[in-house]
C-alpha cells in the first residue's frame, strides 16, 4: 500500500525526534558501570496503567502514573475528530486514510494515534496564526504530492509516462522549496521582532537602575526572609510570583510586584 509506506516514513521522523525533546540534561552512567558511592537506589519501574496501577503508585507515595497524550488509548471519538479535521483541511489525506482503515485497521489506528498529536498542534496554530496554518497545510500537501509522484516515477522506469512524472515532480519540489523559504523567512522575522523587544526592555531597565537597586535594598533590609527576586534565582519560588504569590508584570515592574504598600 503506497500511502502506508509514505506515511510510515513521515511518522518515523516524528518518533525519532521524541527522545531529543524528552532528553535529560544530566548525562547517564555508562551501561554496566557501578553506581557511585552513596547513590540512591534505582527507582522502581512505573506501575501498569489502570486503576490498580494508579492505586499502587499512590500507596508508594509517587502519585498516579501519568501517560503522555500521544500514547493514551485511542478512542472512537478521537478517530472521529481526526477524520473530521483531515477531511476539512487535508482532503487528499482523508481518502488514503479511509483506504487504510478498510485494508488494515490495526495500522490505521497506529497512524491515527500519531496524527492525534499533530492535529492538535495544527488546531492550535490555526487559532494563533491563520496564515501560518495555511502555509503549514500547503507544505504538507506539497510533501505528500512529491512523495506520491516520486513513487510513481520510480515504478514507471521504462514507461513513456516517466518523463511527464519527473517534470511534474520537479515543479512540486520547486514550489515546496519556495514555501519552505517563505516559512523560514517569517520565522526569522518573528525572532528578530522578539529580539528587538528584549533589547527595548533591557534599555528601559538600565535607565531605571538606581530605582530598582534602591527598591531591592529596602526590601532586603525590611523583609523577614530573602526578597522574592533573590529566592527566585535560588529556585525557591515559582518564576514570576511575588512573596505573597502576586503575579509579576512584564519588564521592570517585576521588582515591585507585591510591594505596593511600600512608601
Amino acid at each position: 500500500m503506497r500511502f502506508a509506506v509514505v506515511l510510515t516514513v513521515a511518522l518515523a521522523a516524528l518518533v525519532s525526534a521524541a527522545p531529543i525533546l524528552a532528553k535529560d540534561d544530566k548525562p547517564g552512567r555508562p551501561e554496566g558501570s557501578a553506581a557511585p558511592s552513596g547513590a540512591r537506589p534505582p527507582r522502581p519501574a512505573p506501575s501498569p496503567g489502570g486503576e490498580a496501577g494508579r492505586e499502587s503508585a499512590d500507596q508508594e507515595g509517587r502519585g498516579p502514573v501519568r501517560v503522555a497524550p500521544m500514547f493514551r488509548d485511542l478512542t472512537d471519538a478521537d478517530i472521529a475528530d481526526i477524520m473530521a479535521f483531515v477531511g476539512e483541511n487535508m482532503p487528499w489525506l482523508k481518502a488514503e486514510l479511509e483506504r487504510m482503515r478498510d485494508a488494515d485497521a490495526t495500522h490505521f489506528r497506529t497512524v491515527c494515534r500519531h496524527l492525534r498529536f499533530e492535529v492538535r498542534q495544527l488546531q492550535d496554530l490555526k487559532r494563533r496564526d491563520p496564515e501560518g496554518f495555511r502555509k503549514a497545510i500547503e507544505e504538507k500537501q506539497l510533501r505528500f504530492q512529491a512523495q506520491d509522484l516520486a513513487s510513481k516515477a520510480r515504478a514507471a522506469a521504462d514507461s513513456p509516462e516517466r518523463d511527464g512524472l519527473v517534470l511534474a515532480l520537479r515543479r512540486v519540489i520547486e514550489r515546496l522549496f519556495d514555501v519552505e523559504m517563505a516559512t523560514r523567512g517569517a520565522q526569522i522575522g518573528q525572532l528578530e521582532g522578539r529580539l528587538e523587544e528584549l533589547r527595548r526592555e533591557l534599555k528601559q531597565r538600565a535607565a531605571k537602575r538606581d530605582e530598582i537597586v534602591t527598591g531591592r535594598l529596602e526590601d532586603a533590609l525590611r523583609a523577614s526572609k530573602e526578597p522574592e527576586y533573590w529566592r527566585r534565582f535560588e529556585g525557591k519560588t515559582p518564576e514570576g510570583r511575588g512573596e505573597r504569590g502576586e503575579k509579576y508584570e512584564k519588564g521592570d515592574k517585576g521588582e515591585k510586584a507585591g510591594q505596593s504598600d511600600r512608601k
